[in-house]
């Protein structure tokens, strides 16, 4: 549970999570951060928990949790609500339920389902767009497939960017001047 900030230099720690897990997501709104799920530490049992760490005040606050407890499930905010997606559930398998966090509403909703299910997907936002790529599918299969998702239309598009050249899973990933990026995995 053990929490730090970088500062560009140094490490300083910060108020420790409130729950010990391993493999949760984490987004920012710009001013506060968002954590999600995660395993409970030596377990491997997917929580629902949703906590905001308010930078300022060195807080945690519980919001209301999601429905499918996952870990190492993608998440990305945009215009206000976070999208989590895809991760691994109860079952340790994959899954590829979308759920859809209000901020200002602290609340779900569920959304169109990812295209597959899979566990360890990359993701980022760019253009009104949610971008996701590789994971692991079931069976363990790592995979190089892509998705564009559209949050007004709620809908998932295979064709609107290519594979990616060789599978990946579990790499970090951002949009970063002009493109997204993937690094590790």
């Amino acid at each position: 549970a053990s929490s730090f900030r970088f500062d560009g230099v140094t490490w300083t720690p910060i108020a420790s999570l409130p729950t010990a897990v391993e493999f949760p997501s984490a987004v920012t709104d710009g001013t506060n951060i968002f954590i999600m799920g995660g395993a409970l530490t030596g377990t491997g049992v997917p929580q629902t928990t949703v906590y905001r760490y308010n930078v300022g005040l060195d807080t945690y606050t519980t919001l209301a949790p999601f429905t499918v407890g996952t870990w190492n499930h993608a998440a990305v905010y945009f215009n206000g609500k976070i999208y989590k997606f895809a991760g691994t559930n109860a079952a340790a398998v994959p899954n590829n339920a979308l759920e859809i966090y209000d901020i200002a509403g602290n609340s779900w909703t569920t959304g169109a389902v990812y295209p597959a299910a899979t566990s360890f997907v990359s993701a980022f936002e760019q253009g009104g767009f949610i971008w996701a790529a590789g994971g692991i599918t079931t069976g363990t299969v790592p995979t190089l497939k892509t998705y564009r998702y559209d949050p007004v239309a709620n809908t998932w598009d295979d064709a609107a960017m290519a594979d990616l050249p060789a599978t990946r899973w579990g790499a970090a990933s951002a949009f970063y001047n002009g493109g997204g990026v993937l690094a590790g995995g």
